[in-house]
């Protein structure tokens, strides 16, 4: 359907698109695993919907290179380089994204990874550093961000997970048990 604004006639698809770019206007969302894949993909749109985005991930260079991507874009993003499962990280990330409007509206936990490896030969190191970030990490952030939304009175926590929680996948028994977890 056309509507009249103005003195334009405008398509409701082009209205709710419009609505749509600023549903996160003056909101502060802190995105983990933001250098890629889903985590990049999630921090571009709430940028671009209007939100302060604070990405958080430990690959610097390309965490940068999203950076400056997003601000050539004109989006409100600030980058933060850390890991997800050193509790230091956690508090200089939060303690960031609450710098600019004083809140954290939203966090989404979406850092993690997998070894491709046959069960037998997962070696323990392997094992603990796919659970420090898969399972620790998520678990610092959200325990972290909670205390902020509690003062806040509100907030969102959102939690990237896998089919891989539910059906397991040969070859990937520590990433499968992580999503599980």
């Amino acid at each position: 359907a056309n509507h009249r604004v103005g003195h334009k006639r405008v398509n409701s698809c082009d209205l709710l698109e419009r609505k749509m770019q600023r549903r996160f206007e003056n909101q502060s969302i802190l995105v983990t695993g933001a250098s890629s894949g889903i985590g990049k993909a999630t921090a571009e749109r709430f940028a671009r919907e209007g939100g302060h985005v604070t990405l958080f991930a430990d690959r610097a260079e390309e965490l940068r290179a999203v950076a400056a991507s997003f601000r050539a874009e004109g989006l409100d993003v600030i980058e933060c380089h850390g890991d997800v499962s050193v509790a230091a990280d956690v508090e200089r990330a939060v303690t960031l994204a609450l710098e600019k409007s004083g809140q954290l509206d939203v966090l989404v936990s979406n850092a993690g990874f997998a070894y491709y490896e046959p069960f037998i030969e997962i070696s323990e190191a392997h094992w603990d550093r796919l659970m420090a970030v898969n399972l620790k990490g998520m678990f610092l952030f959200s325990q972290r961000a909670t205390h902020e939304m509690i003062k806040q009175g509100r907030g969102v926590i959102l939690f990237t997970s896998s089919v891989n929680g539910l059906t397991a996948e040969t070859g990937l028994a520590s990433y499968n048990a992580s999503k599980a977890g």
